[in-house]
């Protein structure tokens, strides 16, 4: 399947190093950016005229005009793309609306009478790219149609243009490898299920959590169809998938003579799950299935000339010298460009975090395999760990600068604000302050290292964890004071709700932090009385967390794994439920990567994490009772058998819908734990100092040993 490819005179289309992108026509553009606005603001959508001109500022940049002159003027905005003016559409709602639309909710309350406004706005940058591959498991796994429109729409307002696509593509592989011989049965043991496919992708594991049926692969095709026609819509260049070199075990069985490898384990999985073979980058069969890969995928869908691929995602090559990698990287290009002469490389950077292996020999070997250009390096930790400094600007190869927001989609509050946007539609003393003390305390991480899933919280129990506070707890209770004083004022504004849950479920957060440290040197100490006192804190503290997070649905259990049912066929539902379990929890039958993709959700923290710390605190008074020690290793064992590896395989059904009122449960929640975080401010004082000193050691001792 194609979709047109309109040429305009001279230069119409962008180019980049030479390569000519898709193009659809100015009408189409148009057309997409009007439906948007109908699902977006239906009562006053006509009120905005719509302009796809490509010629506006004559320059290959995402740029808009907007103009409107009277009261009863139209909202004139032209845009050298579809994405453009959509941008311009989100650009005039958000600075001349008090309009906030976001993953949170959207805040549309338009003025009777829209404002005046003239304004024009050239992007600094050609190309806004947006996702990783890991959201694909760890957001979008079960996304219908329905979520994924709500989601381009989105990308088009932010004036995102290069997006990843990556849906769908294992019925493509199945297809080449079904046609170089290799059975259903033998591609079970190489597809893994849908919760984990980035990494069954990126060759870090093969076959855990699969099989995936026909029903699947017929499902994701169609899904895939409608994801990129309504890309293309925009103006958008989807970032398609390639081929890496990972294929299953079997394939010697129809080429004994070829030379394969296993990859290097990933994570400590075992071989069942672990390894998939991996071809000589010398060995021709590498570059034909990524022609055919690629053939039979742009047969399907089209292609943009954008295409992903990761070969060594946290694990390394099997063969660590420079010609080696480079010759990978050849192989890896000529497949590509075999299929489509035209194809342009894009590359996450991810791969550079393994300092100790991406010496700069190495890391340029790989980067100058390819043409000057036929590359995009996908630097994704930018604002934290950036890479293009380390590798002279990646040698040449253009690359994009990126942030991430969090690893493993996990939950608490942390960033770096240098300014702030106001979420509310209107200006309000309490509020304002709030967020200025956000912004002096959560939001003013300048740590490249901090994560915020190392959380005791939503780790196994132990006796070990320091907290990762990095910031002033007393200003976060007092941004809580301020929303707690508005709540019922802008109860009824979608993104106020969640932020309200968001900061309550922030301040229970670090509260359980710090009385976690009462409970360790209770029980270090040895007093009995103590240690029960809090320890009841302790618990109480995620009893109440489980009843905020219920009242809204962004932070509730059941959504997640009643879209994994819901894009299941009834033979496959027990199979997806058990992925979507899995992967939140133990991530791997054994707990491979425990609590990497953990979440703060209603329901969870009821069924997963209570459990796990009531078992933790009292096998701590067991400890006292019998005069014993703490035995880690026997601990992890009791709770894996007894709380995670059963909570993997319930049924349990949890709600989808909230449960109560968010305000109510706040008023009981704010009236218990506001007074006693007052009653105890001095010791939390304290302790907070504590652990910025012990980060600060930390910190410079992971300093001396980068030096080194």
């Amino acid at each position: 399947m194609g979709y047109p490819f309109l040429l305009k005179s001279l230069q119409r289309l962008i180019l980049l190093i030479g390569l000519c992108q898709a193009y659809t026509s100015e009408s189409n553009q148009e057309k997409a950016v009007r439906d948007l606005l109908i699902r977006l603001i239906p009562d006053v959508y006509s009120s905005f005229e719509i302009t796809v001109d490509p010629t506006i500022f004559n320059d290959d940049q995402i740029s808009f005009k907007i103009l409107k002159t009277s009261e009863n003027s139209t909202v004139k905005i032209t845009g050298n793309s579809g994405v453009a003016a959509a941008w311009g559409v989100h650009h005039y709602l958000r600075n001349f609306c008090n309009c906030h639309i976001s993953w949170d909710g959207d805040q549309l309350k338009l003025p009777e009478i829209l404002p005046n406004a003239s304004v024009e706005l050239r992007s600094a940058d050609r190309y806004r790219y947006y996702q990783n591959v890991c959201t694909f498991g760890y957001s979008s796994a079960w996304w219908n149609w329905s979520r994924w429109e709500r989601e381009i729409d989105w990308m088009a307002l932010q004036g995102i243009n290069l997006p990843l696509a990556f849906i769908g593509q294992e019925a493509i592989f199945k297809r080449v490898f079904n046609n170089l011989g290799l059975s259903d049965a033998e591609l079970e043991e190489f597809f893994v299920g849908p919760a984990f496919l980035p990494w069954g992708r990126m060759g870090n594991i093969r076959g855990w959590g699969g099989p995936l049926s026909d029903s699947w692969h017929i499902r994701t095709v169609k899904l895939q169809h409608k994801i990129l026609n309504r890309m293309r819509s925009f103006g958008m260049k989807p970032v398609l998938p390639a081929f890496a070199g990972f294929v299953p075990r079997n394939i010697s069985r129809i080429y004994p003579d070829h030379e394969v490898a296993k990859a290097e384990r990933w994570n400590n999985f075992d071989d069942k799950y672990c390894c998939p073979s991996l071809l000589h980058p010398e060995d021709p069969l590498f570059a034909q299935i990524g022609e055919r890969f690629i053939s039979e995928m742009t047969k399907e869908w089209g292609t943009d000339h954008f295409y992903n691929c990761d070969m060594f995602n946290e694990i390394r090559p099997v063969n660590d010298t420079p010609e080696y990698i480079r010759s990978v990287g050849q192989s890896v290009f000529t497949g590509m460009k075999l299929a489509d002469s035209k194809a342009i490389w894009v590359m996450q950077g991810w791969l550079f975090t393994d300092r100790g292996f991406w010496t700069e020999e190495r890391a340029k070997a790989l980067l100058t395999s390819v043409p000057s250009g036929k590359m995009i390096v996908l630097d994704l930790n930018s604002d934290g760990s950036p890479f293009y400094k380390k590798f002279d600007s990646y040698y040449g190869q253009p690359f994009i600068w990126n942030t991430l927001h969090n690893f493993g989609g996990t939950s608490g509050m942390y960033g770096y604000l240098d300014s702030i946007g106001m979420r509310y539609g209107e200006y309000n003393e309490f509020t304002d302050r709030a967020w200025l003390l956000l912004k002096r305390s959560l939001y003013s991480n300048m740590e490249p290292s901090y994560r915020a899933r190392f959380l005791p919280i939503t780790q196994r129990p132990s006796l070990g964890y320091v907290p990762s506070i990095f910031y002033n707890v007393e200003d976060v209770i007092l941004a809580w004071d301020n929303l707690y004083e508005v709540s019922n004022k802008f109860k009824g504004i979608k993104p106020f709700m969640h932020d309200l849950v968001d900061v309550s479920r922030q301040v229970l957060q670090d509260m359980f932090s710090l009385q976690y440290l009462f409970v360790v040197h209770s029980y270090k100490q040895r007093k009995m009385h103590d240690l029960r006192t809090s320890s009841k804190t302790l618990l109480k503290i995620l009893y109440d967390m489980d009843t905020i997070l219920n009242t809204n649905q962004q932070f509730m259990l059941g959504p997640w794994i009643e879209s994994a049912k819901a894009a299941a066929p009834l033979e496959e539902k027990s199979q997806f439920e058990y992925n979507a379990r899995n992967q939140i929890t133990l991530w791997g039958p054994r707990g491979e990567i425990v609590d990497y993709a953990a979440k703060q959700w209603g329901g969870l923290v009821m069924d997963y994490y209570i459990p796990r710390w009531t078992l933790f605190v009292d096998t701590l008074r067991e400890c006292l009772i019998n005069n014993s020690t703490f035995d880690k290793d026997k601990f992890r064992q009791k709770v894996f058998t007894n709380v995670e590896q059963p909570f993997t395989f319930s049924k349990k059904i949890y709600p989808v819908e909230p449960i109560g009122s968010t305000l109510h449960a706040l008023e009981q929640i704010y009236e218990t734990w506001r007074p006693f975080y007052t009653s105890n401010v001095a010791i939390y004082r304290k302790l907070t100092k504590k652990l910025k000193e012990k980060r600060m050691q930390r910190k410079k001792k992971n300093g001396k040993r980068n030096q080194l």
